[in-house]
């Protein structure tokens, strides 16, 4: 193992440092870059290492360095991706698309390239060719699920809502295929809530509420699918609050653990980061909801539907506090959180 052995003699093989975060990234990220100055790996490791440190300024400048120096290589298309994808993030838009443009020129045939291409230029408004890069991402690759959601979209901006139906319901059937943990839950969650949008604008509510529901089976963090339920099927009253409930259950035994991290959300402690990994099941965990409802009792039935059938028998209400009275937003699930494993014993793994 790479983290194992002195830095200085690290090998410049990605299977070694691809686990590496942090300051250890970017302290193994420069040892390989003084002793293999051409190796690209070296410059996206350290750039990694800076992102995780919140320090994306100087990530941009390894990046720019490793540019400079291995313009030359083969590959430098990679690190040329790479600085693009952080000018993009930086609002400094007009700056990626000439990255990304000098990438295409070095290896036209990267269907990312073509993709990251296009979410540039969705953020600088350009609808029409953003949609032209993405179709060329998937003539590349007609797998790259993330291209295929993006044209969708663009479809529907577009006006162009059966396209856009069909798009998204190959993107589902081929996306079925795969059986948890291999496949993309997230993207499949997506696809599903996109697809119940389309419904919805064609006026068909009964149909778009069970496709929301369906995004929220392969994954309760989806927030547009919950706010669609709420709007669907949220009744109103004047008695309701605004909970915070924790939950317990119990995972069953040989079911995969669900990867459900919230997205853009940092675990907050050691043992939430912990909740998503692959591990036996028949566990029991703890769960954290914000809902409207009367009660707790008609909270739990509020959050029963979004966990599986098979824990839904288990769940009960740990705790609830209410967090606002009186309110006239509708019933519902507002907030999702990451499992919290627990031991045999009850406590915290």
């Amino acid at each position: 193992m790479a983290d194992r052995q002195n830095m200085a003699d690290v090998e410049p093989r990605e299977s070694l440092i691809a686990h590496l975060r942090g300051r250890q990234a970017v302290a193994v990220g420069k040892r390989l870059i003084r002793k293999y100055p051409d190796f690209t790996g070296g410059y996206e490791l350290a750039a990694r290492g800076y992102d995780d440190l919140g320090r994306h300024k100087r990530a941009v400048r390894i990046l720019e360095l490793a540019v400079r120096r291995v313009a030359r290589l083969a590959d430098a298309w990679r690190l040329l991706e790479s600085l693009a994808i952080r000018y993009s993030d930086l609002g400094r838009l007009g700056e990626a698309l000439e990255v990304l443009d000098k990438a295409l020129a070095l290896a036209s045939d990267r269907a990312t390239l073509h993709y990251n291409r296009a979410l540039a230029l969705v953020r600088v408004n350009r609808s029409e060719p953003a949609l032209c890069a993405a179709l060329r991402a998937l003539e590349l690759d007609p797998n790259l699920t993330s291209a295929s959601l993006l044209a969708a979209a663009l479809e529907c901006a577009a006006g162009q809502l059966n396209e856009a139906r069909e798009r998204l319901e190959a993107t589902i059937a081929r996306l079925l295929v795969e059986e948890p943990p291999q496949r993309e839950e997230t993207a499949l969650s997506d696809a599903y809530r996109a697809l119940a949008e389309i419904e919805l604008a064609y006026g068909r509510r009964d149909r778009a509420l069970e496709l929301f529901w369906q995004a929220i089976a392969c994954e309760k963090h989806n927030a547009a699918a919950r706010y669609w339920v709420r709007e669907l099927s949220g009744g109103r009253n004047s008695a309701s609050c605004y909970w915070r409930i924790v939950m317990r259950g119990r995972w069953p035994e040989g079911k995969v653990r669900p990867c459900q991290t919230p997205r853009g959300v940092a675990a907050e402690t050691e043992d939430s980061s912990r909740a998503d990994a692959t591990a036996p099941g028949g566990h029991g965990f703890q769960t954290l909801y914000d809902v409207v409802a009367e009660s707790p009792e008609e909270a739990l039935g509020l959050i029963r539907p979004f966990e599986p059938p098979e824990v839904r028998p288990s769940l009960r209400v740990d705790s609830a506090k209410i967090m606002k009275r009186s309110v006239a937003d509708p019933k519902g699930v507002y907030r999702t959180s990451p499992y919290r494993w627990l031991d045999s014993g009850g406590k915290f793994e």
